[in-house]
Order: C-alpha cells, then sequence, then structure tokens
C-alpha cells in the first residue's frame, strides 16, 4: 500500500477490525525531497500519519523503500534509524533497488543503479552489523518456518528464493532503542540446521507434524546451543530470542505501545526484482512473490522484465475482469 487511505484513522481502525494484521508500506525515506523526486508530491506526513494509526490500531508495518543511486540511497541509513525507533509498530524493512521497467539510457542506468551489494555495505555502516557475519540470503531462514509450523500447525511461508534474490538479517531492539544483529549473539548456521533437522524428525514421527513436549525441549536445546555464550551480551539471552518468537506464531500479539518495554524484533532486507539488463531464468524459476492470473501464475520478474508478460496478462484480464497479485 501507498499508504493513503490509511492516513484517515477511521479506515486504519475498519482495516484492522476487518482482520489486516501488517502492512507492507511503501516507504522511500524521512524527508520530502525523495517523495518528490520519486513520486512526483511530498508524502512524508501522509506516510507518518498512516504508522501512526497502524500504531493506535494494533497493526504491523513492514518499510518498502525503493532506493535509487543519487536520488535516495542517503536514506539507507535514515531509514533504518527511523524503523529502530518506531519499532513499537514497525516490524521490517524491505528495501528495494530500483528495477528499469522503461526506456532509459546506459548511461542513465550505470549512474542509477543501485545493487543488493551497494545496500549490504550501506545497511552494515548503518546498523553496526558485519558484513561477512550478519547478512544470508533469504532462504537462509526456511527452517525457522519449517519449525514454527510444527509447534501452532498453520502452514507457514518458506522463502525458498534464490540466493540472488534477497538478503538481510534479523536485529533484536532493546527497550532504549539499541539495535543488536542477532548473528552476533547466536551461530546461525548451526540453529537453522539443528532446527530444520528437528522439523524432518517431527513431521516424520508425529502425527500431523506436531511437535510434542519432547519435541519443544529439542528445540529450547537447540537455541541454548546456538548461543554465543564466549561473547554473550547481556542484554540479551537465549530466552529473549524465543519470547520474541511469539509474536509470529500468534497474530492476536501486536507491537503496540502495551507492550513498549519489551524485546523486539526487527528484519532489514533487500529484494532487488530483475528488469531486462539483469535478467536470469534460474532466478525466475525459483520466484517466491507471483502473480495470480487468469492465465496462471506468472513469477513477478517476468511481468516487466525478461519476456514482459504484464500486455498479455492486461488484454486478458480485459476479458475475464480482473488481475490479483
Amino acid at each position: 500500500t501507498n499508504g493513503l487511505a490509511l492516513a484517515d484513522r477511521e479506515f486504519a481502525r475498519r482495516a484492522a477490525d476487518a482482520g489486516l494484521h501488517t502492512l507492507y508500506l511503501q516507504f522511500d525515506g524521512v524527508d520530502d525531497a525523495a517523495y518528490r523526486r520519486l513520486r512526483g508530491r511530498p508524502l512524508l506526513e501522509t506516510k507518518l500519519a498512516a504508522i501512526d494509526h497502524c500504531r493506535q490500531t494494533g497493526m504491523k508495518v513492514c518499510l518498502v523503500p525503493t532506493i535509487v543511486r543519487g536520488v535516495n540511497q542517503d536514506q539507507v541509513a535514515a531509514i533504518f534509524r527511523f524503523a529502530v525507533e518506531n519499532v513499537d509498530v514497525v516490524s521490517a524493512i524491505s528495501y528495494q533497488p530500483v528495477a528499469f521497467t522503461g526506456r532509459i539510457s546506459g548511461h542513465d542506468l550505470e549512474r542509477q543503479r543501485y545493487t543488493l551489494g551497494d545496500l549490504a555495505h550501506d545497511l552494515a555502516a548503518a546498523s553496526g552489523a558485519d558484513l561477512e557475519r550478519d547478512f544470508f540470503p533469504l532462504n537462509h531462514i526456511t527452517p525457522l518456518s519449517r519449525i514454527l509450523q510444527t509447534i501452532d500447525g498453520k502452514p507457514k511461508i518458506r522463502s525458498s528464493c534464490h540466493s540472488d534474490c534477497a538478503f538481510g538479517t534479523y536485529f533484536f531492539v532493546t527497550p532504549q532503542r539499541q539495535a543488536i544483529p542477532i548473528p552476533r549473539l547466536f551461530d546461525t548456521m548451526r540453529l537453522f540446521g539443528g532446527l530444520d533437522e528437528l522439523a524432518d524428525r517431527i513431521q516424520r514421527l508425529r502425527p500431523r507434524g506436531m511437535a510434542n513436549w519432547r519435541d519443544k525441549l529439542g528445540i529450547l536445546l537447540t537455541f541454548l546451543r546456538s548461543y554465543r555464550w564466549r561473547q554473550r551480551d547481556f542484554r540479551v539471552t537465549p530466552f529473549t530470542f524465543i519470547r520474541a518468537l511469539r509474536g509470529l506464531t500468534d497474530k492476536r500479539f501486536g507491537r503496540g505501545a502495551a507492550e513498549k518495554k519489551s524485546y523486539r524484533t526487527l528484519m532489514a532486507a533487500g529484494m532487488h526484482f530483475m528488469d531486462r539488463y539483469n535478467y536470469d531464468t534460474e532466478r525466475v524459476r525459483r520466484c517466491v512473490i507471483l502473480y495470480s492470473t487468469p492465465d496462471g501464475l506468472y513469477p513477478f520478474c517476468t511481468i516487466n522484465g525478461g519476456p514482459t508478460y504484464r500486455p498479455y496478462i492486461e488484454k486478458l484480464c480485459c476479458m475475464s475482469g480482473g488481475l490479483q497479485q
């Protein structure tokens, strides 16, 4: 959403009452210069109103900035700091380096191209994260989705996309608004590898793939064994992580003012959608963001890049009455 309707508090309340839980909010910066360049008019006040209404109604927000070199690259750090300060309502940032889908000269493309590698360096500088230790491809967290499903029995999204599609890391944000990269505290390769093995065993041995008390004890021990005890940070323990996961397993728990003193998790990630200049069929084959059309499912990046199916699909939609993403 661009947040324009949600800047109306009554609309936001009705959306929350109807069951809306998380907004994927277009958010290009913390001053209006970026909005004037990218969206054609000042929008910061509107975005802030939408975020505040989500706070008041118990919804969560994922900030989604489009980053263009020479336009708003300097906002990467500012957006991260904004998310940390507002972590009671902001649960994630999904930075999106620009994808060029219209006419553009080769010179302008090279000048404005911003990659996931650029984002990794800028985000590390903004957050104090370590480039080699803290950032992982998005598909790295699939074992966490699998183990959460064994706990509550509800299907979880498994982001098994190509490793070049997206990367990121999670942070603990303390009540004092200090951001601590989770891989600094946990050996994530050991943690997620252990969770994956546990999920395999549970699904093989238990009816309906549900964890029993022994399995849950095994999950706890996996967290304890993966914690970096020698480099431990006394502000955060393995139990802090486990409590923070509650919001992932039960959507009744929001991020509102009633729990301001608790620790939060913040995901900071980047996803670079492809255009005709960096098109890769291997990435397309593992796409996890799909368009549902009258003709079937299409990978997201094929709509505006590569084969460019948008004109074909729009003709189908004119005949059948709509397109749903």
